[in-house]
């Protein structure tokens, strides 16, 4: 029977490739003209060296415009180390990558020659060929497509290893800190606290819970050029943990932006090692203790980045979690995700803090005492952040700034709450909401910038909103 169900019989042989050294909006053009969403990216020879997508554009949208991005080039963007697939792989094993993997699009080679592009739309056209067939063709066509293909190796290799690789990079990169400021615990593992010297002297941007927004992050890579800054090494960007789970109502189950934004997270650490902090938060886990409005968002973002990246992907999201530090020693401010413990922690205490799992969970989840009253051992007072500030030998009036903590029920649009409830010095962040985005800018002192990114919104055409 003739193998009419081979990636060969449907793929697009006519395609618009780009050379490295394209201008990178001479590109887009191309992209736009075409309207396509992405583009095979080849040498002179014709040998596939990258893909250029709608996704590698978007980075210029974190980026400040000025005349030197109209000069790069479409090497600057492209992804490289593309997945492919062979002229003579199986349909029906092609389409499950582009399940599991959520593949628009795969470039088909022969040896190292570009030759095709397989799409999803293109697998529409053998599910209708499909339709046609008896029970018993089909049957019969998947076993000689089987037989003919042996046992030799898939040419595509496992779709994962690219995000497998660049996760296992960013936990080698978290944990490639001098030991000088991020002291080994009593086993000999980086600990849970990031110091530094009297005489640092770069700029921290200190980012609160994202939430999965996007948008947000972005902006705020945009804003004041502090994309630029870290590349040039003239800033630290710090995010206060909690960057995933989407909390807005109706969207607490949605996972992608969740993996999206991380994907980004995980790309500007891989960049800027010594440049990006992710300290952990309460909601960087897979534990069925993370609960939303009654949906366990923990357990719904390990089964989606299970089904979407694979377990031995999902086995290293793991360890990347269990290597986050969770406080920052700064001449000039600490940070955390939530708050002191109660009674505060000394410097040996957060260093092996992965020992005391009570201690690592307050930490993560304590919430300041709204009543006044004397707080419980989930919540923290001002005393708690007076004496976490002298177990560590910090001055008293040393900024403490921390996310988690969401005042918003008591009214206002803010999402930045500065000395709440007779907390001196202290600032409770939050970067995540849909109309603002606060963040913190510390430069050569403690006294601190509050900076909004522009997020761009249209200026509304009524009183009471648009509709």
């Amino acid at each position: 029977m003739e193998n009419v169900f081979t990636v060969n019989e449907y793929m697009k042989k006519e395609l618009i490739t780009l050379q490295s050294d394209m201008n990178i909006f001479s590109a887009i053009d191309l992209l736009i003209q075409h309207h396509i969403s992405g583009a095979p990216v080849v040498d002179k020879k014709g040998d596939l060296i990258g893909i250029l997508s709608e996704r590698d554009c978007l980075d210029l949208m974190v980026e400040d415009y000025n005349q030197s991005s109209y000069l790069q080039k479409v090497s600057d963007f492209m992804s490289k180390d593309p997945v492919t697939i062979a002229a003579d792989e199986s349909l029906f094993t092609v389409a499950e990558m582009f399940i599991k993997n959520n593949y628009r699009r795969l470039p088909v080679l022969d040896k190292k020659k570009l030759i095709g592009q397989l799409s999803r739309y293109d697998i529409l056209f053998a599910l209708k060929k499909l339709s046609t067939l008896e029970k018993s063709s089909l049957k019969q066509i998947k076993r000689e497509i089987t037989a003919s293909q042996g046992k030799r190796k898939p040419s595509y290799g496992p779709a994962k290893f690219d995000y497998i690789k660049n996760l296992s990079k960013a936990i080698k990169n978290i944990n490639s800190w001098d030991p000088k400021h991020r002291p080994l615990d009593s086993q000999k593992k980086p600990g849970g606290l990031i110091k530094f010297p009297a005489n640092e002297n770069r700029e921290f941007i200190i980012v609160g819970d994202l939430h999965a927004n996007k948008k947000n992050l972005k902006a705020i890579l945009q804003d004041s050029k502090n994309l630029y800054k870290l590349k040039d090494n003239k800033a630290v960007l710090v995010f206060l943990g909690d960057a995933i789970h989407d909390e807005r109502l109706g969207h607490t189950l949605e996972m992608q932006s969740s993996i999206e934004i991380m994907d980004i997270i995980i790309r500007l650490i891989n960049e800027y090692p010594q440049n990006v902090i992710y300290l952990l938060g309460n909601h960087d886990t897979f534990s069925e203790r993370l609960s939303k409005s009654g949906n366990l968002q923990g357990v719904a973002y390990y089964e989606t980045l299970y089904k979407i990246r694979g377990e031995k992907y999902t086995g290293i999201m793991q360890k990347y979690f269990d290597s986050l530090p969770l406080f920052i020693k700064h001449p000039h401010f600490l940070a955390m995700h939530a708050g002191p413990a109660r009674g505060g922690l000394t410097d040996k205490e957060l260093i092996n803090i992965r020992k005391n799992e009570d201690d690592l969970l307050q930490l993560t989840w304590n919430r300041v005492n709204e009543t006044r009253s004397t707080p419980n051992q989930k919540e923290y007072g001002p005393d708690d952040l007076d004496s976490q500030r002298k177990k560590i030998k910090s001055p008293n009036n040393l900024p403490l700034i921390a996310g988690h903590n969401n005042f918003r029920k008591w009214g206002g649009a803010d999402s930045i709450w500065v000395n709440m409830l007779n907390c001196h010095d202290h600032v409770v962040l939050l970067s995540n909401q849909e109309k603002i985005c606060p963040y913190l800018s510390f430069t050569g002192s403690s006294d601190y910038e509050i900076k909004n990114a522009n997020l761009k919104i249209k200026k509304r055409k009524f009183v009471m909103d648009d509709y």
